[in-house]
Formats: C-alpha cells, structure tokens, sequence
C-alpha cells in the first residue's frame, strides 16, 4: 500500500513538473521585450475595380473594352521593430517597399470579336512607392508556433504614371465612337491629354490588415510569415490596394 501511495505521489510530481516546465517554456516565448525583423515581400494588385471605373469614363462601354493587370508580382522588402508588451499582444512599427513589375496595367479597345487580334497595351504604371504603420497585433496562442492577426494604420506613397496612348485596334466603325477623346484619323484613344492619363503622387493615410505566424527556432530567433491587405484612402482610394504576403526573420532582445 505505502509502494502504491509513493508511485501515485510520484506521478504526481512528475506531472505538476512537466506542466511548470511547459509554462516556463511558453513565457520564454511570450516573453516582453523589444524584437526587430526584416524579410521579403510579394504583392499582386487588387485594383481592377477602380481601372474599369476609369476606362469606361474616359472611352466609353465599347464592347471589345478590355483592362487588366500585370499577371506578375511586385517584389519588395519589409522592415519591422516592435515591443511585445503582454504575452498577448504586441505593437510594431513596420515599413515595406515594392517595386512596379506587378502593377503595370494593360488595355485594349477594339469592335472586333476575334481576341487573336487584339494585343493589350501597357497604358499605366501604379505603384506604392512605400507605406508605412503603425501594427497592433494578437497571438492566439504562446507556445514555440504563434499565429496572429493585427491591424494597422499609417501612410502610403503612391504614384501613377501613364506609360503610351491607348490605340483603338481593328475598329471599322471607329467614327460611329461619341467620345471626343478617340481620333477617327489615328484610330487612338488619347489617354494621356485624360483624367487616366495624368501623372500623380500622392501621400495618403492607409490600413493595414493581415494574419500570419511566427515559429520559434530558438528563444530569439524567429522565423515569421504574413498575410495583409492593404487599402489606401484620399485620392488613391480604390486606386492601389493590395495584398502582400512576407517571408521574414525576427530577433528578439
């Protein structure tokens, strides 16, 4: 009986161990403290909505009217420095560059049904030169693997360039078209002397939405990744959002 007594009590005591031990562990790493971080970022455009608003102002609802982006990414960089202030929650400061290559975008207007034809031209270059927020954020959990969510707020940096004229192609009744900005004579669309054609830039506040995780490698360096949504207000409303997902690493103090 007195065995039986000891071996439960041990048990007991090996329990209570491994479970202050696994408390140790999750506030070793939910721990406070200052981190910074650095990585990579990939963005692809989500601004088709405002593109056709503006095309169809300017030309018309042409049947062959056809507007797209880049099927390319726009590749960039992120920097971050925050303070993990609860096990919880954190707050960061965080900057991210990305280049144009995914956000040029492409048009053609033609009355002819056969698409072989018609080649899309690249008309316009949008860009967020930079954006910059200000991120709270949430780990659901406090163990080696955090997800999290956090939202954001800021200023983005954007500019849109024209790059050509948009050349009406294959169009026989181009002189039937009302809109003054099309030459029956050049068979183009004269989107540079437009609205769409008008070089700007402009510093707009932004919101910054994502989830993603962070996986432990050891106490202070952390792999992480994320997915965010950006959506700027002002003149670039509906006019450069975007979503990025980031590959980075962390130290943490």
């Amino acid at each position: 009986m007195l065995g039986r007594i000891a071996g439960i009590g041990l048990s007991l005591v090996l329990l209570a161990s491994g479970a202050v031990a696994q408390m140790d562990a999750e506030d070793i790493y939910a721990r406070r403290g200052l981190y910074v971080g650095t990585g990579a970022t990939f963005a692809s455009p989500r601004f088709l909505a405002g593109v056709k608003s503006e095309f169809q102002s300017i030309i018309g609802d042409w049947p062959r009217l056809q507007y797209s982006t880049s099927d390319d990414w726009g590749v960039g960089f992120n920097a971050r420095v925050g303070y993990r202030f609860h096990p919880h929650f954190a707050f960061e400061g965080q900057y991210e560059w990305i280049d144009s290559t995914g956000f040029r975008v492409f048009g053609s207007v033609s009355q002819v049904a056969e698409k072989e034809n018609i080649r899309e031209q690249h008309i316009q270059t949008r860009r967020p030169e930079w954006v910059a927020t200000g991120n709270t954020k949430l780990f659901i959990t406090k163990g080696r693997v955090q997800p999290f969510a956090l939202i954001g707020m800021g200023a983005m940096k954007g500019s849109i360039e024209p790059k050509a004229p948009l050349i009406a192609q294959n169009v026989p009744d181009l002189e039937t078209a009302t809109n003054p900005t099309c030459s029956v004579v050049t068979s183009t669309c004269d989107v540079l002397n437009s609205p769409f054609g008008i070089s700007q830039k402009s510093t707009v506040f932004v919101m910054r939405f994502g989830v993603g995780f962070n996986l432990y490698i050891t106490e202070n360096i952390v792999f992480d990744t994320t997915v965010d949504y950006v959506y700027p207000y002002g003149s670039l409303r509906n006019e450069l959002d975007y979503v990025s997902i980031g590959f980075g690493a962390q130290y943490r103090f």
